[in-house]
């Protein structure tokens, strides 16, 4: 199977503790957790994203080895440093974000730097909201994403709103419920719904969302509430597995790599908006089981489970 590719950032996750001291310095970054979270669920994944000329950048490299992940479209800016994000959490387990991303490699990826990418090499490209808060990074992932489009090779998105990260609520907000209209598959969590609607109800939000996207594979994730796994006709609650919470940093990345490995099992991939109640279950399930892993560890990578944690010998949920 040709891999999938995950375009956008690729950092350093800064982890704080409550008097401010820093206890570790891990590899984040939403797309490329869920990079990971798909090559330990037995995915090919392929990254493209800017990597600095840092040991920071250097550390990056070495997980794409580790992981498996086919980095020969990576972007090194060996004159630029690479992202870190602070992270601190609350009394809930949820992550604070402070980031260091102006100047960095990743933000500064061009269309330039992604004209050469040939989609038919995929069998689907991931890309989420972080990248869409800057120039030149948003452009190049709009230049992307119509390439594949053009070709017939689906493409997912992950909002993932990053509020630190956003200079122009109204610019940004167009820009990405613009980009939302045409990916197969779109997922947003209830956080990030609130965020782009204050004050409206969420299911109604997402069900407008839906409709919009004229019945494209549409999902909204709420925690330990459960999600909503919308499919032409079909809309399927799927309820959160209970778990122990260490952290939640990574859950919605696991969850998308969970949703990306139960899409492409399927034997038409293309055919994302005509899922049946049964496949939106069974997909949904399998995403779920993944989050709730990463729950339970602290740091999204080091967290994200394997093929056999999630199906086992025998192919289905544990």
């Amino acid at each position: 199977m040709r891999p999938v590719l995950f375009f956008g950032e690729a950092l350093m996750d800064q982890f704080y503790d409550a008097a401010g001291e820093l206890q570790s310095s891990l590899p984040g970054g939403s797309v490329l957790n869920a990079a990971v979270g798909v090559a330990r669920l037995e995915l090919p994944a392929a990254f493209c994203g800017g990597i600095g000329g840092d040991e920071e950048g250097r550390a990056l490299l070495r997980l794409f080895d580790r992981e498996r992940i086919d980095h020969r479209f990576t972007v090194y800016k060996k004159d630029r440093a690479t992202a870190a994000a602070e992270v601190r959490l609350d009394a809930k387990g949820q992550p604070i974000f402070a980031f260091r991303r102006a100047g960095c490699a990743d933000e500064s990826v061009t269309p330039d730097d992604v004209a050469e990418i040939d989609p038919n090499d995929f069998s689907g490209l991931h890309c989420g909201g972080v990248m869409l808060a800057s120039e030149p990074g948003a452009s190049a992932q709009e230049a992307l994403a119509e390439k594949f489009y053009d070709d017939g090779v689906p493409v997912s998105f992950d909002l993932n709103v990053r509020p630190a990260l956003i200079a122009d609520k109204q610019n940004y907000c167009e820009r990405a419920l613009k980009f939302m209209i045409r990916p197969q598959l779109v997922k947003f969590s209830r956080d990030d719904i609130e965020w782009f609607f204050p004050g409206e109800d969420v299911n109604d939000s997402f069900a407008a969302m839906h409709q919009a996207r004229r019945g494209a594979l549409t999902v909204l994730t709420a925690g330990a509430q459960g999600s909503l796994i919308a499919s032409g006709q079909v809309c399927e609650r799927l309820f959160a597995y209970s778990v122990a919470v260490a952290d939640t940093t990574g859950c919605g990345d696991g969850y998308a790599a969970g949703l990306l490995r139960g899409l492409f099992s399927l034997p038409d991939a293309t055919a994302w908006d005509e899922l049946t109640a049964e496949q939106a279950r069974w997909i949904g399930s399998g995403a779920s089981a993944v989050a709730a892993r990463v729950c339970e560890k602290r740091g999204a990578i080091a967290a994200m489970p394997r093929f056999r944690d999630i199906y086992g010998a025998n192919g289905t949920h544990q």
